[in-house]
């Protein structure tokens, strides 16, 4: 029988055991959830040690109040106020002046990108995602070195970008262009026709300062200016020459040397020859030419100065003066008696400006960016990568940069 196959049903050996899935659990995918947070990389200063470094804990929401935009940062122009601004941190630590916080993150002035914007804005305010932007952003402990930071369009002062500017451009000009607009829309608004008038002797002293190179550019703008005497330091003075050559070649442009033990003498000889000076515009401060100011002014010339009569000093210099007391009461004090001239000191107004930014606006996209003398943007000195903060900041505490100092962002 062993050639006959086997019936239908009969089994010739045991059966294997059917395969069976391997029981485990599986991990089922979570629906998608809204980020809640833009996660940021700043540059940030720790009072208890005194130190910078980079930090990550910061987080922005997302949830945006009505005319809010969250800015992605690309360049940060440096100013002199920001290491006044770390300075002051250090003092109200030690004087218990404030309860701030720890830590700060410096900048002021920035140029960089929309990436969110608030579900409800002003019909006035013409931003949408993507759009380039420049502007001045102060807040106590926050600062435009940051990869983004959280802004409100009707409370800080910021501009579209021009197309022709660029990025590093914008990022250093609108804190010195909104100084010099400040100054004239504050305090010399009835001089204007005289400006015009092209017939008043201007001094200057600190003249390769960021502020001053763009006072002069304004100037430049407005009228031809002829009759300017600038008192900075020898590079300065060839930096100016580059930017102003024309004018300094056709017009009465008059360099003192800010070093030379004779500067006051040269100044003294050039009023003989000019007459005194209807407007001086002084970014240094001190007592040096203060102190002789009735024989540089006018009768009911215009004296401002952005320091007051103490050298400026990044070193020790702390914003807001507050903490220290401000000796411009001092000096009006003294100016009402004795000077017969208008003295004024004066500081950067961070307040929102709609006429201003209108103002500034209309200069900054109108212009010819080839004629360098007239257009309205920083002059940049250098650049540094902000993985190169610590020459940076050296070279803006020297207070001997050649131009606006640039730091490039990355992109986080």
């Amino acid at each position: 029988m062993s050639h006959l196959k086997p019936a239908r049903g009969y089994i010739s050996t045991d059966p294997k055991p059917l395969p069976q899935a391997e029981t485990r659990l599986k991990r089922q995918p979570r629906p998608l959830r809204m980020v809640k947070y833009v996660p940021t990389k700043r540059l940030q200063y720790s009072i208890p040690i005194k130190k910078f470094e980079f930090n990550y804990d910061h987080k922005i929401k997302k949830k945006l109040s009505k005319n809010e935009a969250i800015i992605q940062v690309d360049h940060v122009g440096l100013n002199g106020l920001d290491w006044k601004i770390k300075n002051g941190f250090d003092y109200s630590k030690e004087t218990n002046v404030l309860d701030l916080n720890s830590e700060t993150c410096l900048g002021t002035e920035f140029s960089g990108t929309i990436i969110e914007l608030a579900d409800s804005m002003d019909k006035d305010l013409q931003y949408e995602v993507g759009r380039k932007v420049m502007g001045v952003y102060y807040n106590v402990h926050n600062g435009t070195l940051e990869s983004c930071i959280k802004v409100n369009l009707k409370s800080h002062l910021i501009l579209p970008k021009p197309l022709e500017m660029s990025e590093e451009l914008a990022s250093g000009t609108m804190f010195n262009l909104l100084t010099v607009l400040q100054m004239f829309r504050n305090i010399l608004y009835k001089e204007l026709d005289t400006f015009r008038a092209n017939n008043s002797n201007i001094l200057i002293i600190g003249g390769s300062t960021g502020t001053s190179i763009m006072l002069l550019k304004y100037l430049n703008k407005l009228v031809n200016v002829k009759n300017v005497t600038i008192i900075c330091s020898l590079d300065g003075a060839e930096m100016l020459k580059q930017i102003f050559f024309k004018e300094w070649e056709e017009n009465n442009w008059n360099f003192i040397n800010y070093y030379e033990t004779s500067s006051t003498d040269e100044l003294m000889d050039l009023i003989k020859t000019f007459g005194k000076f209807r407007y001086c515009f002084d970014f240094v401060g001190g007592e040096q030419y203060l102190s002789i100011s009735n024989d540089l002014m006018k009768r009911n010339g215009y004296y401002i100065s952005t320091v007051g009569n103490t050298e400026s000093n990044y070193s020790v210099d702390v914003y807001p003066e507050t903490y220290v007391g401000s000796s411009s009461n001092g000096l009006l004090s003294l100016a009402s008696n004795f000077w017969k001239f208008y003295y004024y000191r004066f500081q950067f107004d961070f307040t929102f400006n709609k006429e201003l930014l209108l103002e500034a606006n209309d200069l900054i996209q109108n212009q010819d960016y080839d004629n360098e003398s007239r257009s309205l943007c920083c002059y940049i000195g250098e650049v540094f990568d902000w993985k190169q903060y610590e020459e940076a900041f050296r070279l803006l505490k020297s207070q001997k940069a050649k131009g606006k100092i640039i730091m490039k962002v990355e992109l986080f």
